[in-house]
């Protein structure tokens, strides 16, 4: 879109900054998501344990994940309780997706019964 001749040349160059601005700022979300918050907003939304009494399978991924920086690689740790196979089975293969190196452990298993 070419701004009219009549619009003078600073009034033009502020417009295209505050839009380049603004075109930033669609953009941020998505540049925000960075490993370690995505690793944070996994295990938030994982159901815990101590939550969830009466789950019956425990889910556990970790392993590291390189970071796009370049700076080496990041610990990933989740563990979860799940009322069924299926549940935790679901949630391990999106775990599984936060490692992106060295897979140390991956499971679905029956939680164990306290006292047995």
């Amino acid at each position: 879109m070419a701004l009219s001749s009549a619009v003078p040349r600073p009034v033009q160059a502020a417009i295209a900054a505050a839009l380049c601005g603004l075109a930033a700022l669609a953009v941020l979300p998505a540049a925000a998501q960075t490993l370690p918050w995505r690793i944070a907003q996994f295990q938030a939304q994982t159901p815990d344990c101590e939550s969830h009494p009466a789950y019956g399978w425990v889910g556990r991924v970790s392993g590291q994940s390189n970071t796009s920086w370049g700076s080496g690689s990041l610990p990933v740790s989740v563990i979860g309780c799940f009322p069924s196979e299926a549940d935790c089975n679901v949630w391990r293969n999106r775990a599984i997706g936060l490692v992106n190196a060295l897979l140390i452990q991956n499971s679905c298993r029956p939680r164990p019964v306290p006292g047995r």
